[in-house]
């Protein structure tokens, strides 16, 4: 792939929309189209962004909204390692747990799904204590 320039990208999105393709559609894939344009976009011919520009204020409070996000998602990692997993140890069964792992797959992951998984054999099933919605099979 030859390298493109910024501006190349939206206007070739914009072209999808114009043709009829849904705003949606083509911002669904936004992360895939970044990854693969990775070190593929020229910007050298853009210009900075002086002190105070609008641009400027937007980039700063991007940066000081991912430090929020990630001070606060530190904060929730610190009280599952130090309250809620130790708690977990020590108030469910090993019954219980290898339930939990037999369950996992099925239920899901919450943001990524983990390199490592229980390697174990879950014990015969035992009483679950999560609850269904109602109409959930």
């Amino acid at each position: 792939m030859s390298e493109l320039i910024n501006h190349e990208v939206v206007e070739v999105e914009q072209a999808l929309i114009d043709g009829g393709l849904p705003a949606a559609e083509v911002l669904k894939p936004c992360d895939v189209h970044g990854a693969a344009l990775q070190g593929q976009i020229d910007t050298s011919a853009a210009r900075p962004a002086p002190d105070g520009h609008s641009v400027d204020v937007f980039r700063h409070a991007a940066v000081d909204a991912w430090q929020r996000v990630r001070t606060h998602l530190n904060a929730v990692m610190d009280k599952e390692e130090q309250i809620l997993l130790p708690m977990g140890l020590g108030r469910l069964d090993e019954a219980e747990w290898g339930e939990i792992a037999r369950l996992t797959p099925e239920i899901g992951y919450c943001l990524v799904v983990p390199a490592v998984t229980t390697r174990r054999e879950a014990p015969a099933p035992v009483r679950t204590r999560f609850v269904r919605a109602a109409g959930e099979p």
